[in-house]
């Protein structure tokens, strides 16, 4: 009796062959959309050209997008694409359209045959006074309605930078005799490129002003930052409000840019009220304002006025020439809602003729 042996399937060779079958398939689809993929490297805005450029090949297909760690603010960042066919058939491109004004594009043919390149030319000016991530983009689309995206991803470093980021500094109260404030100046440049110098111009003359460099260090973007302290010195004045507007300039002979930083403040009276608000609770009837001049000058209660009709004023026995007492009483039986209104001092003074409190209460 004759026996038949069959040969029995090699397994291994199997999955082997049908694994190389789908890595190649993988390969050329890949292939067949990029062409290469460089690494994109920005050179440095102190060695390099006038402006940094972009350089890298791509081919339509799926959105791709580079991430640039450092760009200078006052540099334009120039990119240059080459964006190659690679569909058997042709591409008409109907718009090129950049995410944002700051960015300028260009390409160079609007009509690909299968196979062919153009050159995308763009430039980004962000020009702005604060360290920022920006996200840009440029779209191209096709008369079909189909869309390629290519992105960049930017840190944006200014050459100069305030503490404030609204460049815009509330000094409060300060003394009508003069005050003094600092306030906290940033630049920044690349390693290895020259140190900033910084001065002041356009300094209005009721303020004086001085800038002296603090520290230097370098941070995890391998930027440069000088910290400069800019002290600035109140003169005399009279009471009210008061402003100054600066222009603060960094230049190290390749980066330079100059920013306003404008600074307000208050000059007080020489009036204090005290409280600021008379509370009447549910069981007090009678409260105190107290007015006093904090430079020891001597004055008059001419008229006191209340807007609420349930409360009563009275000015009473001076304590000097210089601190008066009005007396406030409440009648409740005139309350029938809760109140929030002002009590109208008028004195002898001719700066300030008119001094007034907040008056609070309920029935």
């Amino acid at each position: 009796m004759s026996q038949i042996q069959r040969d029995k399937p090699n397994f291994p060779s199997v999955w082997l062959a049908v694994l190389s079958l789908f890595v190649l398939l993988v390969t050329n689809t890949l292939l067949y959309k990029y062409i290469s993929w460089n690494e994109i490297t920005v050179p440095s805005p102190a060695s390099g050209p006038a402006s940094n450029i972009v350089a890298n090949e791509l081919v339509l297909g799926d959105s791709i997008e580079f991430p640039i760690r450092y760009v200078a603010s006052t540099v334009p960042l120039d990119f240059q694409m080459t964006i190659r066919n690679p569909l058997s058939e042709e591409v008409s491109f109907s718009e090129v359209k950049p995410s944002c004004t700051c960015i300028q594009a260009d390409l160079g043919r609007m009509t690909l045959g299968a196979g062919e390149s153009t050159t995308l030319n763009g430039s980004f000016r962000p020009l702005n006074t604060k360290i920022d991530v920006k996200r840009i983009s440029v779209e191209l689309k096709d008369s079909r309605d189909r869309k390629w995206t290519y992105r960049m991803s930017l840190k944006t470093y200014p050459v100069v930078r305030f503490e404030d980021p609204a460049s815009l500094v509330q000094l409060g109260e300060v003394s009508p005799s003069g005050w003094k404030r600092t306030v906290c100046v940033y630049t920044y440049r690349p390693k290895g490129s020259a140190p900033h110098k910084i001065d002041l111009r356009e300094c209005p003359d009721h303020v004086g002003a001085s800038i002296t460099q603090v520290s230097e260090s370098e941070n995890s973007d391998g930027v440069i930052e000088q910290r400069f302290d800019l002290t600035v010195t109140g003169k005399p004045q009279d009471t009210g409000t008061g402003s100054a507007q600066f222009t603060v300039a960094a230049d190290n002979g390749t980066l330079s840019q100059a920013a306003k930083l404008s600074a307000q403040w208050t000059v007080p009276g020489p009036f204090v009220l005290e409280p600021s608000e008379l509370r009447f609770g549910t069981s007090s009837e009678q409260q105190t304002l107290w007015i006093r001049r904090t430079d020891g000058g001597s004055f008059r209660i001419t008229s006191v006025h209340s807007e609420e009709e349930a409360v009563s004023l009275s000015v009473g026995d001076p304590v000097n020439s210089s601190k008066l007492q009005i007396d406030a009483t409440l009648d409740r039986q005139k309350l029938t809602r809760g109140f929030y209104k002002k009590l109208i001092v008028r004195t002898d003074d001719l700066k300030f003729p008119v001094l007034s409190a907040w008056m609070s209460g309920r029935p």
